[in-house]
């Protein structure tokens, strides 16, 4: 077991970490970092262990049994100081641990509700419709090329552990968009114009076939863009719109509008 006590911001594996903070940094090594303790917990319950771990030393003393469950787990970790620590949190409030892990790409499964994000932009309207998706059981989710990199510290310290128990896949020139297109009906959340999400049921399950409405219980639900909302293109292809009914106010925020949406759904 590696063990390492760092205390200048000079070192090369602190740099890195650092750097880590960067999207283009991200995007190169497929690499990310979390920095909370009931996260990496979870994560690693969840079967998932981090390449490498960073804790500011007095956490062992602090969450003595959550701390050490981790480090039992992990074979590469060092221990920091608090100027370290101090110099590489993203957080108001630090946690004092950090974990690098490799990108996560699950494919999403065709059998079942999808949700597409479409150019949400703010970090935490993006954590918190992961965290909300799997709270409300949909599981698969698809986010496009115009979208806040889910990588991002904010997103990851908004979205919790859900980032781990997700099926996200990215998508590029509405490529996957158009696989979902032939698989399920597809649902554009609008601010007017739309129907209720409870009215969603029997607008997936026509009056055909047996066989066709079994099938047709499947679909895909889009939140788009916080100012602009869903591109034209996805909404030209869209089977229909839902809409939330709300008075004196012209919107909601979006991570709002979809824990409502996907609560009524669920």
């Amino acid at each position: 077991m590696e063990q390492e006590i760092i205390r200048s911001t000079n070192n090369e594996k602190i740099k890195y970490l650092k750097k880590l903070q960067d999207k283009k940094t991200r995007s190169e090594d497929d690499l990310f970092f979390v920095e909370s303790l009931t996260t990496i917990h979870d994560a690693i319950e969840f079967g998932i262990l981090p390449k490498e771990l960073f804790i500011r030393g007095d956490l062992l003393d602090k969450n003595g049994e959550d701390a050490n469950f981790i480090l039992s787990k992990v074979e590469n970790f060092h221990i920091i100081n608090q100027g370290v620590n101090d110099y590489i949190s993203c957080l108001t409030t630090s946690s004092g641990i950090y974990a690098i892990y490799d990108k996560i790409n699950r494919d999403i499964d065709f059998k079942s509700n999808i949700i597409y994000l479409n150019g949400i932009n703010d970090p935490g309207n993006m954590g918190t419709i992961l965290r909300t998706s799997l709270a409300f059981g949909f599981y698969n989710i698809v986010v496009d090329d115009t979208c806040v990199d889910i990588y991002n510290p904010k997103v990851i310290n908004a979205s919790k552990d859900s980032i781990f128990k997700l099926n996200i896949s990215f998508d590029k020139d509405l490529e996957i968009f158009q696989k979902i297109k032939k698989e399920m009906k597809i649902y554009s959340t609008v601010m007017t114009g739309g129907v209720l999400p409870e009215k969603l049921k029997d607008m997936a399950s026509p009056k055909r076939s047996s066989s066709y409405a079994k099938a047709s219980k499947k679909y895909c639900i889009v939140f788009g863009n916080e100012a602009n909302g869903i591109g034209q293109a996805i909404l030209d292809k869209s089977d229909g719109m839902i809409s939330l009914s709300i008075d004196k106010i012209e919107s909601l925020n979006v991570a709002i509008s979809a824990g409502i949406i996907l609560y009524e759904l669920r």
